[in-house]
């Protein structure tokens, strides 16, 4: 092959390359190709999420004693969860007890796991007596729920440890919830509840108290609307707050 010739055939061969590499580079800066290198990544989940809830309540019945005086509540929370399981918040009634309170701000903060199917959490709240600091205490809590049938039970513990606002005392609340839907009526959906506890210590009365409940909800256009029946064992003679009584509420999440 003679020198002319191989540079005929070297020159082709750049020429198809040069074509070639053209084509290429077109095909990548088309406008097809960019935008489909550029589309961001799929939108994920918040990490944050914010939730509130406001009710008007007949009665404010902590742990089956009115801290009203059998009078109405108008109470509301607002918390927010976390990655990792962790939620906060903070919750707020009005009162009136034989103290002079007038306001109660519970600050709140929780871990939650779920394992297989059983929902855990501990956390601890800590009640807040503006108009009386010295009543002021703080609270351990650990819960375990689970769906068991049509049911969803919740069983847990709080735990307050001796101090001031507990009069220098500790004191132990065990309870056990159960609640299932009864099914659904036209935009009406219907639910039925109970719970039983135990308590002893600073805040029993003296006694190993014990409280139950009974509730039946109705949950209509984003309102909560509820019938509940709470009882106590003790003596009605002496602790009036804690004898038997209706409680009605109304209240919507947000």
């Amino acid at each position: 092959m003679g020198i002319f010739e191989m540079g005929i055939r070297m020159d082709r061969n750049c020429r198809q390359s040069l074509v070639l590499s053209s084509l290429v580079f077109a095909v990548i800066a088309s406008p097809a190709w960019a935008q489909t290198a550029q589309e961001p990544a799929p939108e994920t989940e918040p990490r944050f999420s914010v939730s509130g809830t406001f009710g008007l309540f007949s009665d404010y019945r902590f742990r089956g004693v009115s801290l009203t005086g059998n009078d109405l509540a108008a109470q509301g929370s607002v918390s927010v969860t976390a990655p990792f399981g962790l939620s906060g918040g903070i919750w707020a009634s009005n009162l009136d007890t034989a103290s002079g309170d007038s306001l109660e701000l519970d600050v709140f903060a929780a871990k939650s796991v779920d394992i297989k199917g059983t929902s855990l959490s501990i956390g601890e709240i800590g009640y807040l007596f503006p108009g009386n600091n010295g009543l002021n205490y703080g609270e351990a809590t650990i819960s375990a729920a689970r769906s068991i049938g049509p049911l969803d039970v919740t069983i847990g513990g709080n735990y307050a440890w001796a101090q001031a606002g507990t009069g220098g005392r500790d004191n132990i609340y065990g309870f056990a919830n159960a609640a299932t839907p009864l099914g659904q009526i036209g935009p009406v959906a219907l639910s039925a509840g109970a719970g039983l506890a135990y308590e002893s210590g600073a805040f029993a009365f003296g006694v190993d108290k014990v409280d139950w409940n009974i509730r039946l909800t109705a949950s209509v256009w984003g309102f909560d609307i509820s019938a509940q029946y709470v009882d106590t064992n003790l003596p009605g003679a002496s602790v009036r707050a804690g004898r038997a009584g209706a409680v009605f509420s109304i209240s919507r999440s947000f």
